[in-house]
């Protein structure tokens, strides 16, 4: 298998998915403020640009393992105090919730 950039995992991996998931593309924002993705609740506009994304996401190269996303997608969750984060590698996903200590396994 060739190399598949981060890039390509999210356009034809991620966004598909997203969308089959129900999420519009108004509310999916990639390279968003220095974050790979960000799930939004209302459409992206010039008004609105600022809202706290739902939940934000990290990918790695396809069948590159989710550990270091994961870290990378809970620091940032953590120092945002964003409550939920999506890590995928393009074969792999994991959704995970944070409580108030993101450490805390749920």
């Amino acid at each position: 298998m060739g190399y598949i950039s981060e890039h390509e995992i999210r356009a034809y991996l991620v966004w598909p998915l997203l969308h089959v998931l129900g999420w519009s593309e108004q509310c999916i924002k990639f390279e968003w403020n220095h974050l790979e993705l960000a799930l939004l609740e209302k459409p992206y506009t010039e008004e609105n640009k600022d809202q706290i994304p739902i939940i934000i996401g990290e990918t790695k190269r396809l069948f590159s393992g989710l550990f270091e996303a994961r870290k990378q997608a809970e620091d940032c969750a953590k120092e945002h105090g964003m409550k939920s984060v999506l890590v995928t590698d393009g074969g792999q996903y994991m959704l995970r919730k944070r409580n108030e200590d993101i450490n805390d396994e749920q």
